[in-house]
C-alpha cells in the first residue's frame, strides 16, 4: 500500500510545473556520475533527479534522491535525500536531509538535517539539525539543535540547543 503511494507522489512531482531559474527543462534526470546522465547540461532544470554518485543540474522543483553527491546551481523547492553531501548554489525551499553536509548558498526555508554539518551562507527560516555543528551567517529564525556548536552569525531568534556551545553574534531573542 505504502510503495503505490510512493511512487504516485514521485509521478506526480516529476510532473509539476518546471523550475524557472534554468534554461531548459527536464522532468527527470539519471546520473551516475555527472557527465554520464540522461541530461548533459548542467544548468537545466528538473523535477525528479536519481544520482548515484555524482550529479549536477541548474534547478530543482520535486524530489532530489542523490547517492552520495548532489550539486544545484540555482534554487530548489521540494525535497532533497543525500547520502553524504548536499551542495545547493541559490535558496532552498523544503527538506534537506544529508550523511556529512548540507550546504546552501543563499537563503534557506524548511528543515535541514545532517550527520555532521548544516552550513547555511544566507538566512534560514525554520529548524537545522546536525550530528556537531550548524551555522548561519545571516538571520537565523527558528530552532537550531546539534549535540556540539551552533552558530548563527547575526540576529537570531526562538532557539538554540546545543550540549557545549550555542553562539549568536546578533541580538538574540
Amino acid at each position: 500500500m505504502v510503495r503505490p503511494l510512493l511512487l504516485g507522489v514521485l509521478l506526480a512531482l516529476a510532473m509539476a510545473a518546471p523550475a524557472v531559474a534554468a534554461p531548459g527543462h527536464h522532468p527527470v534526470n539519471l546520473s551516475f556520475f555527472y557527465p554520464i546522465s540522461t541530461n548533459q547540461d548542467p544548468l537545466v532544470s528538473t523535477n525528479f533527479r536519481l544520482n548515484i554518485l555524482y550529479g549536477r543540474v541548474g534547478a530543482l522543483r520535486g524530489v532530489d534522491i542523490s547517492g552520495v553527491a548532489g550539486r544545484v546551481h540555482g534554487d530548489v523547492r521540494g525535497m532533497q535525500v543525500t547520502g553524504v553531501v548536499s551542495l545547493v548554489h541559490g535558496s532552498v525551499r523544503g527538506f534537506s536531509t544529508a550523511g556529512v553536509l548540507n550546504y546552501v548558498a543563499q537563503d534557506m526555508r524548511g528543515v535541514q538535517l545532517a550527520a555532521l554539518m548544516n552550513y547555511g551562507r544566507g538566512q534560514c527560516f525554520g529548524a537545522q539539525y546536525a550530528g556537531l555543528f550548524n551555522f548561519v551567517e545571516k538571520e537565523f529564525t527558528g530552532v537550531q539543535i546539534t549535540s556540539v556548536y551552533n552558530l548563527a552569525n547575526a540576529d537570531a531568534r526562538y532557539a538554540q540547543i546545543a550540549t557545549v556551545v550555542n553562539a549568536v553574534s546578533g541580538a538574540f531573542t
